[in-house]
């Protein structure tokens, strides 16, 4: 007995050792499926509460169809399979030209758009070591939750040459819309399924519009179908159904598709639909009352109707809205100043202008709208101040790339000239000419030396003009000092030889 305590004593008793590399790995994989099922258990989670949350969805339920159609393959599988083929196109569709407007609408400083919410159940990857993608999932939960699932139960029947397909939306079980649409056809065999066709393309509509709204109304923009999608956007506007960003987008839209509308009337018929400009702009209106922000964008549509119809004020309360949300838009900035130099409001125009030039000193319109300022102070007969506008321009090193160069320089010289310093003003016209060879810019330049009684200058200006193909009979005797020369010899040559010219051509 001794013997056998004293060999137990000698027995270490502790954790079991691992001592080969199977039971490594078999601890190790153990460990891994823990983590794989606790990270699986997270996503169904994360899923579960996205379930409730993401937009609703549709399941196609049974369709019953005429015992003909069955006959002929039209079975409940066959039309199941194609609405959905058609309300994928729809989808496809509408969403790449959503994308179009959405880019359109949206702001430099990134305005509220219309939110898709994207769903991650849309990537298809798998969770763990398990086969089975988040879009399998998601399904599963909604199919088993019933939450935010609306299922379409439909029928096809026919009775006296029509079609008629009839839907009911369900969600829980309970009913939430009911719509039916027919379509007639002939004797023809083959005008049936024309219209099964056309049957099967109105019901995905429906579905969409009460699934997506804006995706069918941009499907409807992008299949120039603008007069169907008429009813679609008063049934959403005025339907409790769809909440204010779904009815602030179907006002873009169905205000863009009016627009678009009238102006391809128009261009077809160049009469202006002046009911339709209205409708249009109403909506815009309408959109405006919600997001303010889109005026960035459908406020140009508007803005550009009220100057047409010489609306300026109401045009410049647009471009002020514009310029609450982007103080930088140069547009904005450029024809608000545009329009109140139209209504005669130039010391508005001139801090606009002003503001153009401050933004973008080296743009065409900046270069322009320091133009536009030089001519207002010179109208004004403020000319120390034109003319300090218009060395702006001509220094400017852009101002030949606009073709302001030449126009800028000779304004300047004409403000020279107005004061008798006819010396200076020559040294600008001589400038122009090397940017724009112009009869008017020959003609100032032998003005100029004959005001600085400059005989032989005065004649040979004219002369380089008869070279380069201008024809100068009825601008010398327009010219004020031609009176002071016509009767000399030179003059009397030049005038020969202009005559002489035009006999030949």
């Amino acid at each position: 007995m001794k013997r056998v305590l004293s060999k137990l004593k000698k027995v270490k008793i502790g954790k079991p050792s691992i001592k080969t590399i199977d039971e490594k790995l078999a601890v190790l994989f153990s460990f891994s499926m823990k983590l794989l099922i606790l990270i699986t258990i997270m996503v169904m989670v994360i899923l579960f509460i996205q379930v409730l949350i993401v937009p609703q969805t549709f399941t196609i339920s049974a369709i019953s169809v005429p015992d003909d159609f069955e006959s002929k393959g039209y079975n409940s599988h066959v039309l199941g399979s194609r609405l959905t083929d058609k309300l994928t196109d729809i989808v496809k569709t509408g969403s790449e030209q959503l994308e179009i407007l959405e880019a359109d609408i949206a702001s430099e400083d990134e305005t509220q758009t219309y939110d898709k919410s994207a769903d991650i159940s849309s990537f298809d990857i798998q969770v763990g070591l398990f086969e089975i993608s988040l879009t399998e999932i998601v399904n599963f939960l909604r199919e088993k939750i019933g939450n935010k699932n609306v299922v379409i139960e439909s029928d096809l029947t026919e009775e006296n040459s029509t079609l008629t397909f009839s839907m009911r939306l369900k969600s829980n079980g309970e009913l939430i819309k009911y719509n039916r649409v027919e379509e007639g056809f002939t004797d023809d065999p083959d005008d049936k399924f024309r219209a099964l066709n056309e049957l099967i393309e109105k019901a995905a509509e429906f579905i969409i519009s009460y699934n997506d709204p804006v995706i069918l109304l941009s499907y409807f923009i992008s299949e120039n179908r603008g007069e169907v999608s008429d009813s679609i956007f008063r049934m959403v506007t005025y339907d409790d159904y769809f909440d204010d960003e779904i009815k602030v987008w179907t006002y873009v839209i169905w205000g863009r598709t009016l627009y678009n509308r009238a102006e391809e009337n128009y261009f077809n018929t160049f009469e202006i639909d002046t009911g339709l400009y209205e409708s249009a702009l109403s909506k815009y209106h309408k959109a405006l009352e919600t997001e303010p922000e889109f005026v960035t964008s459908i406020g140009w549509n508007m803005a550009s109707y009220y100057i047409d119809n010489q609306e300026y004020r109401k045009a410049n309360d647009i471009y002020e809205k514009i310029l609450t949300i982007d103080k930088k838009n140069i547009d904005a900035h450029y024809f608000l100043a545009e329009n109140y130099n139209i209504i005669d409001q130039k010391e508005d125009a001139v801090k606009s202008y002003g503001r153009v030039t401050r933004l973008e000193p080296d743009s065409e319109k900046g270069l322009d709208a320091l133009m536009k300022i030089a001519a207002i102070h010179k109208n004004k007969e403020k000319n120390e101040l034109a003319k300090s506008y218009f060395k702006k321009v001509f220094t400017n090193e852009n101002a030949d790339k606009y073709n302001l160069a030449s126009t800028a320089l000779i304004e300047y010289a004409d403000l020279l000239t107005k004061e008798e310093d006819y010396k200076r003003a020559l040294a600008f016209y001589v400038k122009a000419l090397k940017y724009d060879k112009e009869i008017d810019t020959y003609m100032k330049i032998a003005e100029s030396y004959a005001h600085l009684g400059d005989t032989v200058a005065f004649v040979n200006y004219l002369k380089f003009a008869i070279d380069d193909g201008f024809e100068l009979t009825d601008s010398i005797i327009n010219t004020p000092v031609y009176s002071n020369y016509k009767d000399t010899e030179l003059m009397r040559f030049l005038i020969e030889e202009t005559f002489a010219k035009d006999s030949i051509n």
